[in-house]
């Protein structure tokens, strides 16, 4: 009897646990309605829902970042903003040796 209300039910929730761990599923709550282990089942349940969670809020984080280095790389590579670029640096090319000119 001991068995069948403790031992089992727990070594059930073993055996799936280890599921959970290859593959996200939910363990169904046992049929023996032992309060301990319907609350150790829903714990479990939880436990594998909010690590469902993170994993797609890391993912959507992650896919964020990439989408933005690919502006900023495709930003870089923008032959406009190159020619921009071109141009400040000799304006300041330019002030520098007028600068320089009238130190003399």
């Amino acid at each position: 009897m001991v068995y069948l209300q403790i031992i089992k039910p727990v070594v059930n929730i073993a055996h799936q646990t280890k599921f959970i761990s290859n593959s996200v599923i939910q363990l169904p709550v046992p049929r023996f309605k032992n309060e301990e282990l319907v609350m150790l089942t829903n714990s479990i349940n939880e436990m594998v829902l909010r690590i469902e969670r993170v994993n797609q809020e890391y993912t959507k984080a992650q896919l964020d970042y990439l989408q933005e280095k690919i502006v900023f790389l495709q930003a870089q590579i923008n032959p406009h903003f190159l020619y921009n670029n071109l141009e400040c640096i000799r304006g300041m090319v330019g002030l520098s040796r007028l600068f320089q000119s009238n130190q003399m």
